[in-house]
């Protein structure tokens, strides 16, 4: 099973989830729509982008996105060294951190 590290979590201005990788990512990641989760993949900004659509429970969409790129691609995702949180709350990241550490 291949690692991949992601470098940042951010939640955007308006409420869309990203996942930003640490490397180029792989050529497949660009068909991740295909699953139909709502997920895709933007290479200019080198990440996996979702929208809740004003649901609340951010951490919870975070953790279903972890879940269905790991399953999609047979890969496991961990933090890098240096995890930035862009707009993410404080007591939201230990349980994101969580599920992205699971083995």
């Amino acid at each position: 099973m291949n690692i991949e590290y992601v470098s940042a979590f951010e939640i955007g201005e308006d409420n869309s989830l990203w996942i930003i990788m640490k490397d180029v990512g792989r050529s497949e990641f660009q068909y991740v729509y295909r699953v139909g989760e709502g997920v895709y993949w933007h290479s200019q900004k080198n990440g996996f982008h979702y929208d809740p659509k004003g649901d609340v429970n951010l951490a919870k969409w975070f953790k279903h996105m972890i879940e269905m790129i790991q399953s999609e691609f047979g890969l496991v995702m961990r933090s890098s060294e240096s995890l930035d949180w862009k707009n993410v709350p404080l007591d939201m990241q230990p349980e994101v951190l969580k599920k992205l550490n699971d083995k």
